[in-house]
């Protein structure tokens, strides 16, 4: 553990009034450190204000970079949601207690993102099995998708509401790792994306039998190592495939 020597202080506006469960997170490669937005600078009452609007002061160890995340996903107010803001790194120095970084505004997601998933080795449009999740582009590894779907919500495709600027678009398929990240630039109200699937090429093959040599059927397989995780269950003959990157793995 260490011991905080200085703060990162900043702003949070245009958010949805009296909202509570936002955290900011922050982390340096050595430390990491946390806390609820509030709603005033007294840091007394998690939450925004009646006008939408918090405040953070997160405790920090001077003489190193931080990269922050908002923690706490979409705020609805009726039909309208609004997407958390994407936070700076900042170096803390040693020569002030304060670093204070300004505010930052959530954003109205009130455009159409539209995202089409075909087959690449057959042009078919994949619509189930698969899951698409979209994010703000540059969130952090804290900040998950803002919205996902595991079967298409639009006809064969699958659709978002997204705000103006860069988001990502997350694609992960059962048994092949990581997902797969497409950035997308949000610039009109209605943006269509389509994107081609290869079948994964490297694999693990596993088979799960107990001591009698009996295949067990069901058994969760879980790998992990240098490129990302992946997980399965094995089939009636005790047999799974695990689909992951190039790499080391301890299954």
């Amino acid at each position: 553990f260490g011991v905080p020597d200085a703060a990162i202080t900043g702003a949070l506006t245009g958010g949805v009034a009296g909202a509570t469960g936002i955290d900011i997170r922050g982390y340096n490669g050595k430390y990491e450190s946390w806390l609820p937005v509030f709603t005033s600078t007294a840091y007394a009452t998690p939450g925004l204000d009646g006008s939408g609007n918090g405040y953070f002061r997160l405790k920090a160890k001077a003489g190193s970079i931080w990269k922050l995340n908002m923690i706490g996903g979409v705020l609805t107010s009726g039909a309208n949601k609004y997407w958390p803001p994407v936070l700076p790194s900042v170096y803390v120095t040693s020569t002030t207690s304060t670093t204070t970084l300004g505010s930052f505004a959530y954003a109205l997601a009130d455009n159409t993102l539209t995202v089409t998933l075909k087959n690449a080795s057959t042009g078919a449009t994949i619509s189930s099995a698969t899951c698409v999740g979209v994010k703000r582009t540059g969130g952090g590894v804290f900040m998950g998708d803002q919205e996902m779907h595991c079967d298409a919500n639009s006809g064969s495709d699958f659709q978002f509401k997204v705000p103006l600027g860069d988001v990502t678009v997350s694609v992960m398929r059962a048994g092949v790792g990581q997902p797969e990240e497409y950035p997308v630039a949000i610039t009109a109200g209605t943006v269509t994306k389509t994107i081609y699937i290869s079948a994964p090429t490297n694999y693990i093959s596993v088979t799960v039998k107990d001591s009698s040599n009996t295949p067990i059927n069901g058994a969760p397989i879980f790998a992990h190592g240098s490129n990302g995780f992946s997980q399965v269950m094995t089939g009636s003959l005790g047999t799974a495939t695990i689909y992951v990157s190039p790499g080391t793995y301890t299954v």
